[in-house]
C-alpha cells in the first residue's frame, strides 16, 4: 500500500506531525477525530503554517509585525556566511599555515 505524506494538525490548526499515512490509516485517524491534511504550503513562504478549516487552507500564523521581523532576519543572515563556508575557510587557510610551517610556498 502506498504511503501519502500528510501533516496532522489539532483542532486549532496548528502543526502536530509529519506523517506518511496509507488511505486507509488517514481514515481510521479521522474516524478517531484527528485532523489529517492531505496536502502543504508548498509554494509558499510561511514562517508558521496554520491550517484555516474555515477556509480549507494554510495560512500565516504570525502577525504583519512578526512576519517583518522574520523577513529581516532572512535578508540578514542571507549576507552571512553559512557554517559549511566557514568551516571551508578555516580549513583552507589552516592547511596554508601548515604549508609555511612545513617550507612550502
Amino acid at each position: 500500500m502506498q504511503k501519502n505524506s500528510v501533516i496532522e494538525v489539532n483542532e486549532s490548526g496548528e502543526i502536530i506531525d509529519h506523517l506518511l499515512m496509507t488511505d486507509k490509516e488517514i481514515e481510521a485517524a479521522e474516524n478517531n477525530g484527528r485532523f489529517i491534511i492531505a496536502f502543504g504550503w508548498e509554494e509558499r513562504r510561511l514562517f508558521l503554517p496554520i491550517y484555516n478549516f474555515e477556509i480549507g487552507d494554510w495560512e500565516e500564523g504570525l502577525s504583519p509585525e512578526e512576519v517583518a521581523l522574520k523577513e529581516e532576519e532572512v535578508q540578514q543572515n542571507k549576507n552571512q556566511p553559512s557554517k559549511e563556508e566557514m568551516t571551508a575557510v578555516a580549513t583552507l587557510e589552516l592547511a596554508e599555515t601548515m604549508s609555511q610551517m612545513m617550507g612550502g610556498n
